[in-house]
């Protein structure tokens, strides 16, 4: 009945499109992860077919044979199936050893322990059912006049034919607040009913299906654990599918995987003062430390294994299959001049030739005309040379006296600068200090350049001033990688605000980041307030907030702390939305 698809390669197609299926034959390579699942459930067969496989099905023939992903994980054909359902018996195998709700007695965890499975599994499978609305483009071809298809509103019938796009500067994660839309029409009446008739439950299930399962709770940890499982498994070739077939994708493959995931979905800004990278003619130049530690970080978060631990392996493994552009004298390591229009600096880079990443010229980022990389103290070329100049090194030599006479970079000034920008060493004769613009620097910068200038002979404040941007860098970096939480109990941080504003729990944050390092947390405290990036109280640097209950809203006690408005733009990092759990007094 399915013989003419095989799972991981193109189907059959006619009319240059993808024929829709029945559910029979959607479901039919994934009997295996079906019987598990219904195995897991351990309900009745009634039930089992009522709330379950007809869900299921309902499923199966709304996404169809569509990837989860453009290049990333489950990326072939049947994808997003096969990784929602994966998710889904990921999700009821951890379920198993979590006994729900939590702080509950055993009578009450034995009468809802059917809905809370029913609930998890629900969510798991529709966590990511949003993508073919929010990242993908269906056209039906086979009708008289081809049209677009709305998810939405309805399904793709057996018998229509239809093509896939995917959309170009879709935003990340946009996927996540969509799955709520659809679930009343894939789940049977009688399993919303079921849901609906527990408010605790409801309210967790809710918040998973609208992008916000870090307040989830217990439905949204497991969620995003199952799904990580299904992710890295998929990435890494590491399935329990036995067959001798079965492979490891090599670690190269996996990082450059990981990398165009954070450059397509702007996780890694280009080509902008402050930006992670920058296009400079047919080659994407990357700041060094950063890059790597984002990859590492993502390629952790998906629950993927065997990544090393020091960068100069991922970079020896980068350069080893060509992916990054070696120096003359075969280092990954590039000392850069970087300017964006009148903005300037210096950077340590890694060279990508955008055809090591995107086979697909028109995947390729922009090169804009105000961007310029070139070497750190290349001299002008000579005027009695008789290299003839091509369009691209005419474009390369008309900026270059321009930047290595122009340039004023932080590191001549010496100031610790905000974090993923390096810098190399010093000359040893150093230009005079250049008038700094402060307009065209980022506002971190010319808080420390304030910080910086009003005790210039103070050794001990330059060593705060260290300390303080030790700790920005720390904070940044354990934000992105996930081992500093956010909006969980206990949390050392919580965002506030639609401008997601963050709070940094005060003093609990500070003793953490001085306890492993040996200091005193009230000295790391007031070098990160001499950044000045934080937002004061009247004359005060805490502010106080309320917490509140889940259900009620009602207030249930306070916490305090230090407050960074607009913190992601300043941060440069992607941050959770707003704590609704917490609010101003």
């Amino acid at each position: 009945m399915f013989s003419f698809f095989k799972k991981g390669s193109s189907p059959k197609t006619k009319v240059n499109g993808i024929f829709a299926l029945p559910a029979s034959e959607l479901l039919a390579p994934y009997q295996h992860l079906i019987t598990q699942i219904e195995q897991h459930t351990g309900v009745p067969q009634e039930h089992w077919k009522l709330n379950y496989l007809d869900f299921i099905a309902n499923f199966s023939s709304k996404v169809q044979l569509l990837p989860a992903s453009e290049s990333h994980h489950h990326s072939s054909y049947g994808g997003l199936l096969e990784h929602s359902l994966e998710t889904g018996l990921n999700a009821l195998k951890l379920r198993r050893a979590k006994m729900l709700p939590v702080g509950a007695n055993a009578e009450v965890i034995e009468k809802e322990k059917e809905l809370w499975s029913y609930a998890i599994f629900t969510a798991a499978l529709l966590h990511d059912v949003g993508k073919p609305l929010s990242d993908q483009i269906i056209t039906i071809v086979n009708e008289r006049k081809p049209r677009k298809f709305n998810p939405v509103t309805e399904n793709l019938s057996e018998g229509n034919v239809y093509q896939l796009a995917f959309r170009r500067g879709r935003k990340y994660r946009s996927h996540e607040n969509l799955p709520l839309l659809l679930a009343s029409s894939l789940i049977p009446k009688v399993g919303l009913n079921w849901i609906t008739s527990n408010p605790d439950i409801l309210d967790e299930w809710t918040l998973c299906l609208t992008g916000r399962k870090a307040e989830a709770e217990s439905i949204g940890e497991l969620i995003t654990k199952a799904d990580q499982i299904s992710t890295a498994q998929n990435l890494t070739g590491n399935t329990n599918i036995s067959t001798p077939a079965a492979k490891t994708t090599p670690l190269h493959k996996r990082l450059v995987t990981a990398l165009t995931y954070l450059l397509d979905h702007d996780e890694l800004p280009l080509n902008r003062k402050g930006a992670a990278g920058w296009v400079f003619e047919d080659k994407l130049w990357l700041v060094s430390k950063r890059v790597i530690d984002a990859i590492r970080a993502h390629m952790r978060e998906e629950g993927q294994t065997g990544i090393p631990l020091d960068n100069a392996r991922i970079m020896d493994e980068l350069t080893q299959h060509n992916i990054i552009q070696a120096t003359d004298d075969d280092l990954a390591i590039w000392k850069m001049d970087v300017s964006v229009g009148s903005w300037k600096n210096k950077f340590t880079l890694l060279c990508f030739p955008l055809h090591s990443l995107w086979a697909d010229q028109s995947a390729w980022p922009s090169s804009p005309s105000d961007v310029y990389v070139i070497p750190t103290n290349v001299a002008n070329p000579s005027p009695d040379s008789n290299d003839q100049p091509t369009e691209a090194n005419t474009r390369s030599n008309s900026i270059l006296s321009k930047v290595s006479t122009d340039s004023h970079d932080s590191a001549d000034l010496d100031l610790p600068l905000p974090p993923g920008i390096e810098v190399p060493e010093a000359s040893p004769e150093p230009d005079p200090i250049p008038v700094i613009d402060e307009s065209s620097l980022s506002k971190i910068e010319t808080r420390i350049i304030q910080a910086k200038d009003g005790s210039a002979n103070n050794e001990e404040n330059n060593q705060e001033t260290h300390n303080g941007s030790e700790f920005l860098d720390w904070l940044s970096n354990g934000i992105a990688d996930g081992s500093i939480s956010i909006n969980q109990q206990q949390a050392m941080a919580h965002t506030i605000g639609d401008n997601k504003d963050l709070i940094l729990v005060s003093p609990k944050i500070f003793r953490e980041y001085a306890s492993k390092r040996k200091l005193d947390y009230k000295e790391v405290q007031r070098a990160f307030q001499l950044l000045g990036i934080h937002t004061q109280n009247a004359d005060k640097n805490i502010w106080p907030f309320k917490t509140l209950t889940k259900r009620s809203n009602k207030n249930s006690g306070k916490l305090n702390g230090m407050l960074i408005e607009n913190a992601e733009e300043k941060l440069d990092i992607r941050l959770p939305p707003k704590n609704s759990h917490i609010d101003y007094i």
